[in-house]
């Protein structure tokens, strides 16, 4: 009947007559097998994985043991809140079994999180440069992104600019980023090869792209054996004649010619200036050269040495411009238009008229010096960041890039400002003529032989003489109008 107890008669005898015997002998009598404490040990962990039941969560499988310690994670990021346990043999919903989360309230704080260095302190992490830690560490940062992080220029927020390097860590340097800013040179279509480009195909780049040249002088880009004789970069319109420098170099002069004004010197040139009865020119070693009347101070005065890069002349004096901005001037007259300005002063640029010489500094500013109070009523350009200054005879006017300002004699057209973004501005005899933004020229004042009545066209850049101006078009082609009796206006072919 087994091992049980209370099988009927078995048991009243094991009861009443062996009540003195041990326990195994007992046993035995009765029919039961003797357990050993190893058979015991046996089924008592079935799963032999050293966990006796009822500690085992499963004791049918040795890789399933007692309960586990769980930990809460509550921002799901893989690390419990040490602070929040529990016990169970199976894994509860929103528990893991780390404990080593920091921030249990931020799944972006745990000991799994990358840590990049920023040695430059751009903001930007380096690929290359990880810590792996629970908290933030000084000079590090949860992201990176930064491609060289020993400069605070270059970085993934960076503009990426005209330089030969990835500014913006895109892997696209200069030309080959869509998204560079410059600064830009203007290139321009070399169909034919000649190193002479298309005008009218200019394009802007960091580079020289392949198929263009730097001089877009050339008259017939589709024959190699035209060059630039055509095209005119530079003008300048005087008293009563007019010059121009040609792609070429050659400079030309037309219109009244008494003093000689007109005869250009042999040789090629890269700036003219005109005023009346005399004419300077600077050809491409820097040396400069006056002719004209001869007892004008603009011929008599003018320095015999020196290398210069511009110059600009009135019939009284002038002043030439050095690589470095320095001004050389001259004059005869009782005034201090010929000397140098007030003070050690770097020019961009230069010009001058009647009685007076005007500069724009290399920090925008604009300096005049001159007989200003009897020829110009004491004219003074209001404070502003100034691109060009013009000089004529009784009025000097400046270009910003939102404005042109006109100070002077007390006549309107002298005291004037022209709103808007000019290319270019000319100031002659009670006259003023700008090129805008588009290219088309605008002019007020005295309408002196039609002078204030410009052609259609687009422009790029203007002068003025006594009552004339000429203008070279975007095409480089030159247009004059106003005053021509002595043929200043006609323009050689």
């Amino acid at each position: 009947r087994g091992c049980g107890v209370g099988g009927g008669d078995v048991g009243e005898v094991v009861t009443r007559n062996f009540h003195h015997l041990p326990l195994a002998a007992l046993l035995v009598l009765v029919g039961c097998p003797y357990l050993t404490d190893a058979d015991l040990d046996a089924r008592m962990d079935l799963d032999s994985d050293g966990i006796p039941r009822p500690e085992d969560c499963d004791d049918q499988d040795a890789n399933v043991g007692r309960e586990t310690t769980w930990y809460v994670d509550s921002d799901g990021d893989g690390y419990g809140d040490p602070e929040i346990s529990g016990e169970a043999c199976d894994q509860p919903s929103g528990y893991v079994h780390d404990s080593a989360d920091c921030d249990d309230n931020d799944a972006g704080v745990n000991p799994g999180v990358d840590w990049y260095r920023d040695a430059d302190d751009d903001g930007y992490g380096d690929d290359d440069a990880t810590v792996t830690a629970c908290d933030d560490l000084e000079g590090y940062l949860s992201f990176a992104g930064d491609c060289v992080d020993w400069d605070s220029t270059v970085n993934p927020g960076a503009e990426e600019i005209c330089d030969d390097v990835d500014n913006d860590c895109d892997d696209l340097i200069d030309d080959d980023d869509d998204d560079v800013t410059g600064p830009f040179e203007t290139f321009y279509a070399d169909s034919d090869g000649d190193d002479f480009g298309d005008p009218a195909l200019p394009t802007e780049a960091c580079a020289l792209p392949e198929g263009h040249t730097h001089n877009g002088h050339d008259c017939d880009d589709s024959d190699e054996n035209i060059g630039s004789e055509c095209i005119w970069t530079a003008i300048s319109a005087g008293g009563h004649h007019s010059c121009g420098i040609r792609g070429s170099g050659l400079l030309q002069c037309w219109g009244y010619d008494d003093y000689g004004q007109s005869q250009v010197p042999s040789g090629v040139f890269q700036d003219v200036a005109t005023a009346s009865k005399v004419t300077c020119a600077v050809d491409p070693a820097g040396t400069l050269s006056c002719w004209g009347h001869p007892d004008y101070a603009a011929v008599s005065g003018a320095p015999t040495s020196g290398t210069f890069e511009t110059v600009a002349v009135s019939a009284n004096g002038g002043c030439a411009l050095d690589a470095e901005g320095t001004p050389t001037c001259w004059a005869d007259y009782g005034s201090s238009a010929g000397d140098p300005p007030p003070d050690d002063t770097a020019f961009d640029s230069l010009d001058c008229g009647y009685r007076a010489c005007c500069g724009v500094s290399t920090d925008g500013g604009a300096l005049c010096w001159g007989d200003l109070d009897t020829f110009y009523g004491g004219a003074e350009l209001p404070e502003a960041e100034y691109l060009q200054v013009a000089v004529g005879t009784d009025h000097i006017c400046g270009r910003t890039a939102t404005a042109v300002y006109c100070v002077g004699v007390d006549e309107a057209w002298a005291k004037s400002t022209w709103t808007g973004a000019a290319r270019w501005v000319a100031a002659t005899k009670d006259g003023t003529c700008v090129v805008d933004a588009h290219g088309a020229p605008d002019c007020w004042g005295t309408d002196w032989y039609g002078s204030m009545n410009p052609p259609q066209g687009e422009f790029t850049a203007i002068d003025g003489g006594t009552m004339h101006f000429c203008a070279i078009a975007v095409t480089c082609e030159v247009e004059c109008w106003g005053r021509s009796d002595e043929e200043q206006c006609t323009v050689p072919e």
